[in-house]
């Protein structure tokens, strides 16, 4: 009971921090209206449901989460430093501030349909125009108190991480210390097997609070004029009904570089109606912002060492230390726990790798060369050439993203299992203490009786060692995240309020 309660439930607490779009069920019209004896508990099992579901996806998805959340801080950061570099004070004050609306609203979608329309007719509209027309609109003194709401909007870090890691701290604390007073036996680390299981929720938690952008799409669309939102009957729900709809976390950092590349595409030539993408008829404008754009993209270096490095060691790291120290508990070798948490370590490093494959793979042709049918070898070649570069393509994201799939349901089979083999007593069975190197010879098959668990000071006192050191460990990832979190905040605020930037807006 004492591991639901220091790792389980402040872990459901966490998912629901976590940025997200879509419900997994449809809720409708069951949460709106009188207090039902049907209803109400209806609506309760159809949430817990989704809860489950959500908790499911972001143990299947770890991996390619927080690679998303830490290419969107690399965007920001990129673009905090453009903006405090002396190099782009040349930049014109409509620039400026789509660049900090970027900052705040980039995880927005970038085109919209509209829902108020008849459905014969088709029509769409693009929130970073209507938004940076919005603020353009508005009294000089007034734009930056609009980009600040924008910010100030964002949930308080420590009612969404602050009081859920604390209580995850102190698990890990109390685990340790029960390992410290409780006689040795190989199911006491079982506590803070779970503990080291259930960390992957929480750093992706920690991680998506570091973004900067508003996971609230009705902030910006306050902004803007527009019809009444007609309620939405889909099958699955968007988590919020607005104007506007943020993007799923997988996309965020995808999405926001769109948006950039429409900033730096775009340059004021004074018309409160230009369209994104407009070229620009200012020479020294255009020749920055090409600057700007080159500035914004994140390098090979930064890529490997501050998105890709850490998303591996925040992913695998836990579970490969909790393999080692299973490993290393007698009845020493790869038993069932061990391999456990080494299966689920090594299908999230496959996600990892197939999803940046997938992400990075070169987007196929939309057009073949067409060749007359009496074309000579030659030309049949270059058909074949043509064919190749048609379909190979699709052909390579197909298959890149089918084996994506198949590590991810790999990874959220093995989440899954280990609460449930956990919960039934399974990895107490004797049949689980036998080595990995004996399954296929189950018959020779033996377990020692008694275990010596001096005899081995990395196996029975390294899990002490490694309740402290998680404890530790999250105790700094914390920091880390309130730290960042903090500066940017006022980084943004400073710049919003900078009296250059008051100065340009006039």
């Amino acid at each position: 009971m004492a591991p639901l309660v220091t790792f389980l439930l402040p872990s459901i607490a966490f998912s629901t921090t976590i940025p997200r779009r879509k419900l997994f069920v449809p809720t409708w019209n069951l949460g709106k209206g009188r207090w039902s004896p049907v209803r109400s508990p209806l609506l309760l099992l159809l949430l817990s449901i989704d809860m489950a579901l959500w908790v499911a996806v972001i143990f299947a998805t770890a991996g390619p989460l927080i690679i998303s959340a830490f290419t969107e801080m690399m965007l920001d950061i990129n673009i905090y430093s453009i903006l405090s570099s002396g190099n782009r004070v040349g930049l014109s004050a409509a620039s400026r501030a789509r660049l900090l609306l970027a900052i705040a609203s980039g995880n927005l979608k970038q085109r919209v349909e509209d829902e108020t329309i008849t459905a014969t007719e088709h029509s769409s509209f693009e929130p970073l125009s209507e938004i940076s027309e919005a603020i353009q609109g508005l009294k000089a003194e007034h734009r930056p108190q609009k980009l600040l709401n924008l910010m100030d909007a964002q949930a308080d870090w420590t009612t969404t991480v602050g009081y859920p890691m604390a209580i995850f701290f102190f698990g890990f604390v109390w685990a340790s210390r029960d390992l410290q007073r409780a006689p040795p036996s190989a199911d006491a680390p079982l506590s803070l097997t779970f503990g080291v299981q259930w960390m992957i929720v929480v750093h992706v938690a920690t991680v998506s609070s570091c973004l900067l952008s508003n996971n609230n799409p009705s902030t910006a669309s306050n902004l803007v004029d527009g019809p009444l939102v007609p309620e939405s009957r889909a099958l699955l729900p968007d988590v919020h009904e607005s104007r506007y709809q943020s993007v799923s976390i997988w996309n965020r950092g995808s999405n926001k570089h769109t948006w950039l590349e429409q900033i730096t595409h775009h340059c004021d030539n004074g018309a409160t109606t230009q369209t994104t993408g407009t070229p620009c008829p200012h020479v020294q404008e255009h020749a920055m912002l090409r600057a700007v754009r080159q500035d914004l993209k994140i390098g090979m270096w930064q890529y490997l060492f501050a998105i890709l490095l850490p998303a591996i060691s925040l992913t695998a790291l836990p579970y490969m230390a909790g393999a080692y120290l299973t490993y290393q508990t007698p009845p020493k070798g790869f038993g069932c726990l061990s391999l456990t948490l080494a299966c689920y370590a090594g299908s999230q490093i496959l996600v990892i790798i197939f999803h940046e494959l997938k992400r990075h793979a070169p987007k196929p042709r939309n057009s073949v060369i067409s060749v007359p049918a009496s074309a000579s070898r030659q030309s049949f070649m270059r058909r074949l050439r043509s064919d190749i570069a048609h379909v190979g393509p699709r052909v390579y994201r197909a298959g890149v993203f089918w084996v994506y799939l198949a590590a991810c349901l790999i990874s959220l089979l093995v989440a899954l299992g280990e609460p449930i083999m956990s919960a039934a007593g399974f990895y107490n069975d004797c049949r689980c203490f036998v080595n990995v190197n004996m399954w296929l010879h189950i018959d020779r098959a033996f377990v020692p009786v008694t275990f010596d668990y001096s005899s081995s000071p990395t196996s029975y006192g390294g899990w002490v060692i490694m309740g402290y050191a998680a404890a530790t460990f999250l105790a700094v990832c914390t920091l880390a995240s309130w730290c960042y979190q903090r500066s940017m905040k006022e980084s943004y605020s400073r710049l919003v309020r900078a009296p250059g930037y008051r100065r340009i807006s006039r």
